[in-house]
């Protein structure tokens, strides 16, 4: 890591390569994005898993960015009609 930093004559430049290191070029973070969004897209309730579990996963996945309507739809989206039709018809 000193390597890629110890030759940058000003803490701008320093800055910005730091920022390059932590978060990853332009085309990284498009590409991390993209990843993201499909899984997101895919998403599906596993069997025997609950719907605290569920937003654990899409907590990981990086639905912090998410507002929580959006986390909620999409719980509601993927669970079972045969489980959960019920609550999901009451809550639309």
């Amino acid at each position: 890591m000193f390597n890629r930093v110890r030759n940058h004559k000003t803490a701008h430049e320093l800055w910005k390569e730091l920022c390059v290191l932590h978060e990853g070029s332009k085309s990284e973070r498009e590409e991390r994005f993209h990843l993201v969004r499909n899984k997101l897209n895919i998403f599906e309730i596993l069997p025997k898993e609950n719907a605290n579990e569920m937003l654990d996963e899409l907590n990981g996945l990086g639905t912090n960015q998410m507002s929580p309507t959006d986390v909620a739809r999409k719980i509601l989206c993927v669970l079972p009609i045969e489980k959960y039709g019920h609550i999901v018809t009451m809550l639309h």
